[in-house]
């Protein structure tokens, strides 16, 4: 989920890794607007390089997707 005008996403997670990124740097992670109590967190996309993106989109999925996806992907080694 994006915002209007590209410079935000929101990404699920759990309220463990939430309150650590938001933590870690609240200018760039902020619980998001109605889906925070969740855990998902709203992230500004120009304070995160392509591999913390990478890896909270991997992070997403694996939360969302199929336990026997997951399990495939991890085996593959992609983990």
């Amino acid at each position: 989920m994006g915002s209007v005008d590209g410079e935000h996403v929101s990404v699920k997670a759990s309220l463990d890794d939430q309150s650590g990124l938001v933590e870690m740097d609240p200018k760039t992670f902020a619980p998001s607007a109605y889906t925070g109590r969740y855990g998902w967190v709203r992230v500004r996309l120009a304070g995160v390089g392509s591999d913390m993106a990478r890896q909270l989109v991997t992070n997403a999925w694996k939360r969302s997707a199929p336990r026997r996806l997951v399990a495939d992907y991890e085996l593959r080694g992609k983990a």
